[in-house]
Formats: C-alpha cells, sequence, structure tokens
C-alpha cells in the first residue's frame, strides 16, 4: 500500500518538477562522461597525467558533491514545505509519523533512481562525445566504442548516492522533530518574512555596490598579500548576501514611497512580487549569485588555457626533433645514428652552435625591464642588482646569446619562413613577442657592439623559434657570419624535420640514448636512483651521474610565467605535444565540468521557485484576468515577472565576474603574450552561459504559463 503510494507520488512529484529532474539526470550524465576520463588510454598510458586528472576530478567532484546535496536538500526540504499540508493530514488520520517519514523518503529515493539510471544512458552516450572531444585534442581518432564502464559506474553512483543520502538523512531529522501543527502550518512560516528594521537594511545595498567597486581597484592596483587576499575574498562573498538583504529592504521603501516604476502600467504588481520574493530568498540569491559568478569565472579561465594551449606548445617546440647539448662541439651522431636505426625519416636537419661575446647588457635590460619580474632582479639605485641576477639560473644564460645569420636562415627554412638578409654592419633580434612589448625603441636601436665591431638594430622578429632556452632564452641576437666567428662558441644544438611523424614512444627511448652517452640519468632513472640513496646503496659514479641530470635541469628558459614549457634537452614534437595536452586538458575540462555543474544548479533552484509560484500564487492572475487583463497581456505579466526574477542574480553575477574575468585575462595576456583578446574569454564563456540560461527561462516560462492557463480553463 505504502509502496503504491510512494510510487503515485513520485510521479506527480516528476511531473511538478520535471526542471528538477532532468538536471539532477543531466548531473549524473556529467559525472559519469567526465569520471570516464580517469579511465580512457591516453591517460592511463601517461600515470603522471592520469594521477593529476584523477586528483583533479576528485578534487572538482568533492566541490560538485557538496553543491549537489546542497540542491537536494533545497529541493527535498523545498517539495516537504509545499506539501507539509498533506502529511499534516496523514497524521492526523492516524498515520504513524514513522511511516509519512518513510513514505516520503521512498518517494525521493524513486526520484533519485530514475535520474540515476537515466543519467547514466544519457552519460554513455555523453561519454563518446566528450571522447570524441579528448582525442581529437591529441589528433588521434576516436572510434566509438562501450567498454567495461563497471569503475566509472562505481564511482558515479557512489557518488551522487553520497549526495542523497546526506540530504535525505538532514531532512528525515527535521521532520521526526515536527508535529502536526508544525507540519500544518509549515507553508505559512516559509512565507513569512520578516518587516522591521528596513529603514537601516536598505543602506546595505549601496555599500555593498561601494564594497564591490573598492574590491576591484585593489584588484587592479595589484598590490596585495597572502591575509590580504583571504581578507578581502571573505568581505566579498559576505557582501554578496548583504547586496540582497539591502535590495529586498530597498524594494521595499521604494514601493511604500510610492517611486515612478510603481504607478507605470504593471509595476506595482511586478515589483511587489519581486520585493517579496527578494525578501524571502535573500540567503538562496546570495548563494545563486556565488554560483553563478564560479561558473562564469570557471568558464572563463577554461577558454584561457584551452585556446592557448597549442600556441603555447608551438612556441616552445617548433620543430619535429629538436636537441641540445653543453658541447659546442657536439655533433649529435649518436642520436641521428639511433633514429636511423628506429627507420625515422629525416627530410631536413640542422646542426649549429649558439655563440656568446662575453656580454649580458640584453640579459641586464630584460631582469630590470621586463613587466614581470617587478623589482626582483633591481637594486635600490635602479640598476641590475649582480647578487640577484647571479644566483638566478632559470631564467637566461649567464651572457647575451647569438646566433649566426646562415644557421638562422636555415632554421627558418625547417619551419616555413622566408630568408632574411643583413648587412655586414647590421645584426637582428629575434624575441618573444610579449617580451619585445617591454623592450623601448631607444634601446632596441641602439649600437650593438660585437667582436669590436658596432653594428645598427636592422629589425625583430617575434615568430615561434624554441627561444625556451634552446635557441636562447626569451631572444636570441642573430648577426653576420663573419662577426659570429669572432665570438666564442657557448653551446650546440640540432633540429629536423620528419617526412612522417616517428612511432609513439620514441622520445624515452631517445633520452636514454642522450643521456647516457653523456655520463646522466633518465628522468625516471634519478628518481628511482634518488630513493636508493635513502638506503646508501649508490656508487660513487651514479651520484656523479645524478648530480650531472639534477644541474641540467636548472638551466635557462625565459621569463614565461602561469604556462611554462622550460628547455628540452631533446624534444619530439609529437610526444611533447600529447605530454602538454594532457597536462592542461587536467585543468581544463575539470574547470568545464564545475562550470557546467555549478550553473545548471542554480538555474534549477530559480526555475523550481517560479513553477512553484505560478501553481501557489495563479489566483493572483485570476484577478487580474477579472479586472480586464487579456490573456495576451497576463502573459507579457509573466514574462516581465521570470525575466525580472531570472536577471536580478545573473546581473549581479555578470557584473562581477566581468571585473575579475577581464582582470584575469588581461593578466594571462600579459604574462603569456598570446595575440587572443583578454575579452574574448569572457564573452565565449558568457555565450555559452547565456545559451543555457536561455533554455532554462524557456522551460519555465512556457510551465510557469501552462499553470496559469490551466486555473483559467477550470475556472471558465
Amino acid at each position: 500500500m505504502l509502496f503504491k503510494l510512494s510510487l503515485r507520488n513520485a510521479k506527480r512529484s516528476m511531473r511538478d518538477y520535471l526542471i528538477y529532474m532532468l538536471t539532477m539526470t543531466g548531473i549524473v550524465a556529467f559525472m559519469f562522461a567526465f569520471d570516464s576520463l580517469i579511465f580512457t588510454d591516453i591517460v592511463q598510458n601517461m600515470w603522471e597525467t592520469a594521477m593529476m586528472m584523477a586528483v583533479m576530478i576528485g578534487f572538482v567532484t568533492f566541490f560538485i558533491i557538496l553543491i549537489v546535496a546542497w540542491l537536494i536538500n533545497y529541493m527535498v526540504h523545498f517539495m516537504l514545505e509545499k506539501r507539509s499540508l498533506e502529511f499534516g493530514t496523514y497524521l492526523l488520520l492516524g498515520m504513524n509519523k514513522k511511516k509519512v517519514s518513510r513514505l516520503y523518503m521512498r518517494e525521493n529515493m524513486i526520484l533519485g533512481t530514475v535520474s540515476l539510471v537515466f543519467g547514466i544512458l544519457a552519460g554513455i552516450l555523453l561519454q563518446q562525445v566528450i571522447m570524441s572531444v579528448f582525442y581529437h585534442l591529441f589528433s588521434q581518432d576516436y572510434q566509438i566504442q562501450m567498454g567495461d564502464f563497471h569503475w566509472c559506474l562505481l564511482l558515479t553512483a557512489g557518488c551522487f548516492g553520497l549526495c542523497f543520502l546526506l540530504a535525505l538523512r538532514h531532512n528525515r531529522k527535521i521532520f521526526k522533530k515536527m508535529t502536526i501543527s508544525d507540519l500544518i502550518e509549515m507553508e505559512k512560516k516559509s512565507e513569512a518574512v520578516e518587516t522591521g528594521r528596513e529603514r537601516w537594511k536598505q543602506w546595505l545595498f549601496p555599500a555593498s555596490i561601494c564594497y564591490f567597486l573598492l574590491f576591484f581597484i585593489l584588484m587592479y592596483r595589484g598590490n596585495y598579500s597572502i591575509f590580504g587576499v583571504i581578507l578581502l575574498s571573505a568581505l566579498f562573498l559576505a557582501a554578496i548576501y548583504l547586496f540582497y538583504h539591502g535590495l529586498a529592504a530597498w524594494l521595499v521603501r521604494y514601493i511604500h514611497r510610492g517611486g515612478k516604476l510603481v504607478y507605470r502600467s504593471d509595476g506595482l504588481f511586478l515589483l511587489r512580487q519581486l520585493s517579496a520574493k527578494m525578501r524571502t530568498m535573500r540567503f538562496t540569491m546570495g548563494t545563486l549569485t556565488v554560483l553563478f559568478t564560479i561558473a562564469l569565472l570557471g568558464g572563463s579561465v577554461a577558454m584561457m588555457f584551452a585556446s592557448y594551449q597549442k600556441e603555447a606548445i608551438n612556441q616552445a617546440v617548433p620543430f619535429d626533433l629538436m636537441l641540445c647539448s653543453e658541447n659546442p662541439d657536439d655533433r649529435f651522431s649518436e642520436e641521428f645514428d639511433f633514429l636511423k636505426e628506429e627507420g625515422v625519416e629525416i627530410s631536413e636537419r640542422q646542426i649549429y652552435q649558439v655563440y656568446r661575446d662575453d656580454q649580458h647588457q640584453m640579459n641586464d635590460y630584460l631582469y630590470t625591464h621586463v613587466a614581470g619580474y617587478g623589482g626582483r632582479y633591481t637594486d635600490k639605485d635602479g640598476k641590475p642588482d649582480r647578487k640577484a641576477i647571479a644566483a638566478d639560473t632559470y631564467n637566461y644564460y649567464d651572457y647575451d646569446t647569438y646566433m649566426s645569420l646562415s644557421d638562422y636562415n636555415a632554421l627558418r627554412h625547417l619551419l616555413g619562413y622566408a630568408d632574411v638578409s643583413l648587412k655586414d654592419s647590421e645584426y637582428l633580434l629575434h624575441v618573444k613577442n610579449r617580451v619585445l612589448k617591454d623592450i623601448d625603441d631607444a634601446f632596441l636601436h641602439r649600437p650593438l657592439s660585437v667582436g669590436g665591431r658596432s653594428l645598427s638594430f636592422a629589425g625583430a622578429h617575434t615568430e615561434a623559434f624554441a627561444l625556451n632556452g634552446v635557441n636562447g632564452a626569451d631572444y636570441i641576437i642573430v648577426v653576420p657570419d663573419g662577426t659570429a666567428k669572432q665570438m666564442t662558441a657557448y653551446y650546440a644544438a640540432a633540429a629536423a624535420s620528419f617526412a612522417k611523424q616517428p612511432q609513439a614512444g620514441l622520445q624515452e627511448k631517445l633520452e636514454a640514448v642522450y643521456y647516457h652517452h653523456r655520463g646522466m640519468l633518465t628522468e625516471k632513472e634519478a628518481d628511482d636512483l634518488e630513493m636508493t640513496l635513502e638506503d646508501h646503496k649508490a656508487t660513487e659514479k651514479e651520484k656523479l651521474a645524478l648530480k650531472k641530470t639534477r644541474a641540467m635541469e636548472n638551466m635557462p628558459n625565459g621569463s614565461d610565467q602561469i604556462m611554462t614549457i622550460g628547455r628540452y634537452d631533446v624534444a619530439l614534437k609529437s610526444e611533447i605535444t600529447v605530454e602538454m595536452l594532457s597536462l592542461i586538458s587536467t585543468l581544463t575540462f575539470p574547470l568545464a565540468y564545475i562550470a557546467l555543474i555549478f550553473l545548471c544548479v542554480a538555474l534549477t533552484i530559480l526555475a523550481v521557485q517560479q513553477l512553484s509560484d505560478s501553481s501557489r500564487y495563479r489566483y493572483r492572475y485570476d484577478v487580474l484576468r477579472k479586472l480586464g487583463v487579456s490573456s495576451r497581456g497576463i502573459n507579457k505579466i509573466v514574462r516581465k515577472q521570470l525575466s525580472m526574477y531570472y536577471l536580478v542574480p545573473i546581473a549581479v553575477s555578470l557584473f562581477l565576474s566581468a571585473f575579475i574575468g577581464i582582470f584575469a585575462g588581461n593578466r594571462f595576456v600579459f604574462y603569456t603574450g598570446t595575440t587572443s583578446s583578454s575579452l574574448s574569454y569572457f564573452v565565449i564563456s558568457v555565450a555559452v552561459f547565456m545559451a543555457v540560461y536561455l533554455l532554462y527561462f524557456a522551460a519555465t516560462y512556457l510551465g510557469f504559463k501552462r499553470n496559469v492557463e490551466e486555473v483559467f480553463v477550470r475556472l471558465e
């Protein structure tokens, strides 16, 4: 009997709260699809990436569990309020409270089970889409496959089940403490609002706006400590909630004062509706604004890294093969012989030297003028701090780096760039675009003294050129061949193009050849040996090899920040690309995941609240109809009411996230030198956000309109 009643009530709840059910189904689908990334072949084949992906997905899943548990708890309590009179009636009729509680919990478990089953089915389809995108990211073909889902299924069901158990357990405790009187009066109590002290509360509205502006000013100035960031962020969060307390009070005062909008057409009706909703949902509206803001910012950051990843990789590793050695006479014969034995077809190659002239004018200038360094390498007189510069081993070489024109043109030919020409009295600078912006024209056009000769500036180039430690760090100065011959060879390098892409796994083998020939260890061997050192089992030869290996890790790689791809002594572009894309995807995919979930959760709360009001307050629209308002007029009022209700938290979150998102975009462009606009990341995120928003708004409007029209049909 109770099961049939639970089933009937669950069916009714599915119809009344369809948007909630669809959202829960969607959340399960996203959980299943994104959790499956941990078990993909590409990720599993890269142990380090698999660990990072698992950590990131786990970290994001923790917050998603919290927010989904909050959503379920909110909805279970919300439905309890709406049906409190029904449950009170059950108790009046003699039903045991434990049975009523069990009945309601069973209904919600049925709803959860339905969402889980349909969510997993949808998740299997969504998984194929996400897998296709993921494999396409690595330039690999993906064949639709229905593999073994048991681990992914257990993980998704476990997380979703935990959310439901937390929410149901909390509401069951509340239900046990309630009396018949509490249940009958519950819905009325939820509508009751505090009406006093509105006069001073209204000042929270402008005060919170003033704090938002102060927060943005301090953020753009850029002078903050860790404690300052924590304090300002905590106050920022508090200001969001206080904003709605102030807005609710301000609306009440505005209506009482008889503002201009009150007597415009349907202004009084709409303002009273909005005012009542603000006063009863102040905390909820603040929470929704926080969720919307996080969703927008998470989407923006994901867009930043997704759009920049391939550009960064190509800048650091533009050649199919790159080799670098501290020995300027190195010809890399062992490496090329090994590649030949492996059947790798090399179409072109260039072995060359990078030179120095025992000067560091360019390095000193960059240490003191690259904006990202601040005053880190400048003394109190504004001159280069020689002690700080000498201690640095990872930004620039000890001396300025040069390349001969013939080698430079040979490398440009490998990359498909046009050749350049220089007079015997000229030089050119190949530099990262981001760094070039920090160099004054006066410094660029100064005469350059090299090998006793004065050279004039002939121009600057900013194409991708391996300026992350191989062809210089951040820059390389190109001089005529005659001038280069008078300089000291600094180190050797080689670049090559392949006729066709080599087989996977060649990078690790080539590294072993390279390091073993030079008396060093591969990264894995070095890590294993360090563990052995704890037991004092390594020989002196092994310790020396480990020391040389670790010293190579501190070679200069330029001033890149946020996304840094350091110098590779051995680099196969195809495998480095896969490695870097996999690392970046551990950030972009989880960010997109959490942004979508937070957005859907927040929009679900908005939609369910309005659809509930359409049933509870539809008599108000009947009054409007009796006063002569046409059906078209009522539909117009409904659209306005929904627009105002949806607009408030979204407008506030757009305002807040716009300043933060554009600031983050500016910093990202500043530190990475990407050619994308800082505004573009936020605009794309907003476009996706608004597309989902319009879907929920349309569904809410149609459901609201249907509920209002139903009462008209019955009354007629």
